[in-house]
């Protein structure tokens, strides 16, 4: 089976607007190609039927409408009743394939169509649902020459683009033998068309270069296969080129911050590697703030982002002073983390491609680790004896980028994996859940499935979780609502800015902020740069009206653009007096306008009184001509999130 390519997404890229008329035209141009369900215990396929169906064995009803399982497959094969497996439910604007198990014997030319209406029961397109036989592969199947048995024999199947996959849409089944009589298959529940994005950056310490043995994973298959195995719509995966510095300001202990230009320095002072690790660590998470509109609030812990929007990570190498080598700042020492908007991640293809990067995304959506006695912790051992390991009774994998369906169980070259050993003596082994110690990449995927229950935890987080969308053309914060199946505009967080423009090439400016006593410490990092980030109105200090927030602010950035124009930023700190304190701060400004430098400025009076006139100027940086052009590529996987279905008439 080939992939699925979906024409209207060229529909509503090339259009203002499509009629009814030519959305029914273009969903019945579509070759919607069909796939399967599963009622097979066995893992090794066996002889079926030349065409997948039943024989009837019965007189045909041609008055009732069709019955039988209806079920969906995204990144999990999940019913549409749910039963009591805990499970995703359908994503807006993902793509997927819905599945029909007749429930009765069929008459031997019967078959069954989709019909998709509008909210108001107007036809928009019908489909002929493919028979059983033709069902997709499934993935582990290119990883062993012993033959996998499908996911079903009996169920119709029909891909669905993810356009058509939201409300007010509706689904139904018709059988060619059953005149005006329809089952419906739409979802009874949806989770939100979230969108989701991922920053990485590089950083070289002290000189350090990257090894010339380092091979890292390809950034679009990377992107595929994290979106394969999450319940989003849309991803924006890029990175940052690497960035070169040659100090870093650290804090070690209860001295003073320090402007250390060494390894050496810092471990006389009683530092190591954890001072290192938590300094890349602290700019991910200051990324991840200057593209949600809070890198000016200066917390001095890590940070935890209270929106959903997306995640920035870091990783990078130093020089070491002990051994005289280049060594991996989170790989050589094992130390990786994440959480709410930011993670660190070790470097190199089998780590990047494999189970520590999603495992460390996964935190960055929600998830905690699904390791022994977590199961009893959460009361889900019904569902989950053995923990984050599939079995059985959980649903069976999807990836929806390349249609084909995922074992539950462990599949290498001979073929499915059994043991004598626990969760499953005798049986097959279960696959791991990410948080669970997962499973390594292979030369298909590199990362495997989360199991059904926490994608449907990192759903819940993403619909209850305010984001950053765009609502009637404006920039907004906003919260799902799953009664209107709309985003609701909700306040800011405390200190966060009003965001102006989403997915656009930003310069990220992040600077340290401490005491006039801390010497060389107060600064601005090396300027870096995006295709991709979110811009926000920043506080100008000359502003009257900024909000109480900033009463007594002192510190302010100036950036010069290459225009000429220059724009102020007012930092909201009082003048810092205590010489143990290290602040950061981070924002981001328009990488078109072309900035050329940045200052950072001190008041002699806090805001509203700050004066540019009678102001100490504390540091100033050049910032390097970014060629857009040239920027790493933005990776894109799923539906455009500006797509709506008024673009289709609707």
């Amino acid at each position: 089976m080939s992939n699925l390519l979906s024409p209207l997404k060229d529909y509503h890229v090339k259009t203002n607007g499509l009629s009814k008329l030519a959305l029914s035209a273009a969903i019945s141009s579509i070759l919607l190609t069909g796939c399967g369900s599963n009622d097979s215990s066995s893992p090794v396929s066996s002889s079926a039927s030349a065409t997948g169906l039943k024989a009837a064995t019965a007189a045909l009803d041609t008055t009732s409408a069709p019955t039988g399982k209806i079920e969906y497959a995204q990144t999990h094969v999940v019913q549409q009743t749910g039963g009591t497996l805990l499970a995703p439910v359908p994503t807006i604007g993902r793509q997927t394939l819905i599945l029909f198990t007749p429930d009765y014997p069929l008459a031997a030319d019967e078959s069954f169509n989709l019909i998709i209406q509008d909210a108001h029961g107007t036809v928009l397109g019908t489909q002929p649902l493919d028979v059983p036989a033709n069902l997709p592969s499934i993935l582990e199947s290119g990883l062993t020459t012993k033959p996998l048995a499908p996911y079903s024999t009996q169920a119709w199947s029909i891909t669905i683009p993810g356009e058509l996959v939201r409300p007010p849409l509706k689904f139904l089944i018709e059988s060619t033998a059953r005149s005006g009589v329809t089952l419906d298959a739409t979802p009874k529940s949806w989770s939100r068309p979230a969108d989701f994005d991922i920053g990485r950056t590089a950083y070289l310490l002290w000189g350090a270069k990257i090894p010339s043995n380092y091979v890292g994973a390809e950034v679009g298959e990377m992107s595929q296969d994290f979106f394969a195995s999450v319940p989003l719509s849309h991803l924006n995966y890029f990175d940052y080129p690497t960035v070169d510095l040659d100090y870093a300001v650290i804090k070690t202990g209860t001295l003073a911050p320090k402007k250390y230009t060494g390894s050496a320095t810092l471990y006389s002072d009683g530092g190591n590697i954890d001072q290192i690790y938590g300094f890349i660590k602290r700019l991910a998470g200051r990324a991840s703030m200057a593209n949600t509109g809070r890198g000016l609030i200066l917390d001095t812990a890590e940070d935890t982002s209270p929106y959903s929007v997306g995640t920035w990570m870091s990783r990078g190498w130093f020089i070491d002073s002990k051994s005289g080598q280049t060594k991996d700042i989170t790989s050589t020492f094992g130390m990786a983390g994440g959480r709410y908007g930011w993670s660190t991640t070790w470097s190199g293809k089998d780590s990047e491609c494999g189970n520590e990067y999603i495992h460390e995304l996964g935190h960055s959506l929600s998830l905690d680790h699904f390791d022994t006695g977590a199961s009893a912790r959460w009361q889900i051992s019904s569902e989950y004896p053995y923990d984050g390991v599939n079995g059985p009774q959980n649903p069976w994998g999807y990836d929806s980028t390349r249609n084909q369906f995922r074992t539950w169980y462990r599949v290498d070259s001979t073929g499915p994996v059994t043991s004598l050993s626990s969760p499953y003596p005798g049986q097959l082994v279960g696959k791991r859940d990410p948080m669970n110690g997962g499973e390594a990449g292979n030369i298909i995927t590199c990362y495997p499935q989360f199991t059904a229950y926490q994608s449907q935890k990192m759903q819940k987080w993403l619909d209850n979780t305010p984001t950053l969308t765009t609502q009637a053309g404006k920039p907004i914060l906003a919260k799902w609502d799953k009664t209107t199946a709309s985003y609701t505009p909700v306040p800011l967080a405390a200190g966060a800015l009003n965001p102006t423009v989403l997915g656009v090439p930003v310069v990220t400016i992040i600077g340290s902020l401490t005491s006039d006593s801390s010497n060389g410490t107060t600064q601005i990092y090396p300027a870096n740069a995006a295709n991709y980030g979110n811009l926000f109105d920043l506080p100008d200090p000359t502003n009257p009206n900024l909000s109480s927030f900033y009463t007594g602010a002192v510190y302010y950035a100036k950036v010069t653009f290459a225009n000429g124009s220059t724009k102020l930023v007012l930092i909201p700190s009082a003048a810092i007096t205590n010489s143990a304190t290290l602040n950061y701060f981070s924002f981001n400004v328009d990488a078109k306008l072309s900035p050329t430098k940045v200052e950072l400025y001190k008041s002699a009076t806090g805001y509203p009184q700050v004066s540019t006139t009678n102001s100490t100027l504390l540091y100033s940086r050049d910032i390097p001509a970014f060629n857009l052009d040239a920027l790493p590529t933005v990776h894109q996987q799923g539906l455009d999130p500006s797509f709506d279905l008024s673009q289709l008439g609707l």
